[in-house]
């Protein structure tokens, strides 16, 4: 999100040689490589590791990863009602996708729904 705030402060800069599509394009990108990379510590590194442990243990490993990952994301807002409202949407994300990892046995489905939700923050900040 911090990335978005900076390409928007670009785009609005119309002294810079580029137009919104390549940012847009550039960003897609981008946003593809870090979310792979947030995917696969989270996810894949963190939890994949417990898809064919008992579901305490793969709960509680989900549990914990969602934990990190709602901390790490909710220092994004600036405002504490935002940091509070991030961490649990962030908290909950995590808890669903690593669900939807182990019943398909890849980091795969998180990576789509994860990229998706990049883009819709994308949309959301132009419109």
């Amino acid at each position: 999100n911090l990335l978005l705030v900076f390409i928007n402060s670009i785009i609005k800069d119309s002294s810079l040689p580029w137009n919104n599509n390549h940012l847009i394009v550039g960003f897609l990108f981008f946003n593809s490589v870090r979310i792979l990379g947030e995917e696969v510590v989270f996810r894949g590194f963190l939890l994949v590791r417990s898809f064919n442990e008992s579901n305490k243990v793969f709960w509680i490993l989900s549990v914990g990863q969602a934990l990190v990952f709602s901390l790490i994301h909710a220092t994004i807002p600036n405002d504490l009602i935002g940091k509070i409202a991030l961490g649990i949407y962030a908290f909950a994300f995590s808890v669903y996708v690593g669900w939807l990892n182990r019943k398909f046995n890849s980091i795969l489905p998180s990576w789509i729904i994860h990229w998706m939700n990049g883009l819709q923050t994308l949309i959301f900040i132009y419109n």
